[in-house]
């Protein structure tokens, strides 16, 4: 498929590697030549497999579809680079494990992401079970975009990107230097993190797929070795005191999250009891760990979302119309002074009955403290929702203070 960069419609290749994956590899190949976009392949390479996934992907007579059925089995990272380097025509490549599931509409929701040419794009999942059952959980509600070290802290803090859609532009893939092989079951977080520095990363809050848990508890003792040896290294090899830190936070999290995981699991348990040791003493010669370590990450990706918020407003406002321009300085540090002591998340979640329009006394207590008193270079404030109830009460409070608030809402929330 030749690359239609030249186009508003990158071209897409959905990857998918297989290795004796018969009894989910029908669905997630489903669930990939399904997808209702019209510049996009799939790429299902076989590791040599000695079950009927071969028969299986020979079933499929899909014009879209590329099978590569190799008879020789070579480890499960080279596999993946083959399987990378057969879709190398298109300008992004997608991630689709053997097990996993596209969602409906992902690569609609990739492209859209894809047209400010991000260096990667991830997005929501659905955990499930081996058998397909839905895992409860939350996933971030709003998409951002962000790079660097801020991208780094949040990979640290706990791994937020699932393989299911995970997509990485193809010069991005190869200027990175592929997947690694030294890691087996961690080469993905290890790509994640070199390509931070080679470009923008965006999440997308549609639901990208779903992905399945382990079937036999001994992949989870492999990948869980190779996360803390991975996670253990950065505490000395991250290039910031900042990073150095988010990887003690974050490993610390991980470790305790891993222990009441296999408490459960004493076979696994006993076969990770050496790794939960040094890791334990690699900590231990680290910075001090901090708690909370998924609080402050939500926290940080709010923060994104609100700098991303802004700037998408700002992209669509006229080039005349400077002194909007000018002002968005001050509504960044307001957005941002805001979001980190966690005050605003909690007043969101105050609950309020209709369109009221009652004056909420901690609302007012809130937006009136020193996090709104701040210095801006001219009067305009711009309010992304304020329409709703916590902005307008947030307008309210600016105005008093001599700001001009300029709001903005698309009143999905009527």
């Amino acid at each position: 498929m030749a690359a239609q960069q030249s186009t508003n419609i990158p071209s897409l290749a959905v990857i998918i590697p297989c290795f004796n994956n018969a009894e989910t590899l029908a669905e997630a190949l489903a669930s990939a030549l399904s997808q209702d976009y019209p510049a996009f392949e799939v790429h299902v390479c076989d590791n040599g497999s000695s079950d009927d996934s071969r028969e299986i992907i020979e079933a499929h007579t899909s014009p879209r579809l590329r099978a590569a059925l190799h008879q020789d089995t070579v480890s499960r990272t080279d596999n993946w680079n083959r399987a990378y380097a057969a879709g190398s025509d298109a300008d992004y490549l997608v991630t689709l494990h053997a097990d996993d599931r596209l969602a409906p509409g992902a690569l609609q929701a990739i492209a859209r992401a894809a047209r400010r040419r991000p260096a990667l794009v991830h997005g929501r999942f659905r955990q499930i079970t081996y058998d397909g059952a839905p895992i409860p959980g939350h996933r971030f509600p709003w998409s951002y975009s962000n790079n660097g070290e801020r991208f780094r802290e949040l990979l640290l803090l706990n791994n937020m990107i699932a393989m299911p859609g995970a997509t990485i532009r193809t010069d991005v893939f190869f200027k990175a230097g592929c997947w690694d092989p030294a890691w087996q079951y961690l080469q993905d977080m290890e790509l994640w993190w070199r390509c931070g520095e080679l470009g923008e990363v965006a999440y997308v809050a549609g639901l990208l797929g779903d992905h399945r848990a382990y079937k036999q508890p001994q992949a989870l003792h492999r990948h869980a070795e190779e996360h803390l040896r991975w996670a253990a290294g950065k505490l000395c090899t991250a290039p910031s005191t900042r990073l150095r830190q988010a990887a003690a936070d974050g490993l610390r999290a991980y470790l305790n999250r891993l222990e009441a995981e296999v408490v459960a699991l004493p076979e696994v348990g006993a076969n990770l009891a050496e790794p939960i040791r040094a890791a334990r003493m690699a900590l231990a010669n680290g910075p001090n760990p901090r708690a909370h370590a998924l609080h402050r990450q939500r926290l940080l990706r709010a923060l994104a979302a609100s700098r991303s918020a802004v700037a998408n407003v700002v992209e669509r406002l006229p080039h005349r119309q400077g002194g909007v321009r000018r002002g968005l300085t001050a509504i960044g540090t307001v957005v941002e002074t805001a979001a980190l002591p966690g005050e605003i998340p909690r007043l969101c979640r105050t609950q309020c009955v209709g369109n009221s329009p009652l004056r909420s006394p901690r609302a007012d207590r809130i937006l009136s403290k020193s996090s709104l008193r701040l210095p801006v270079q001219n009067n305009n404030i711009l309010v992304v929702g304020g329409a709703g109830y916590i902005g307008s009460h947030t307008c309210l409070q600016l105005a008093a203070k001599g700001y001009q608030p300029i709001v903005y809402d698309n009143l999905s929330n009527g």
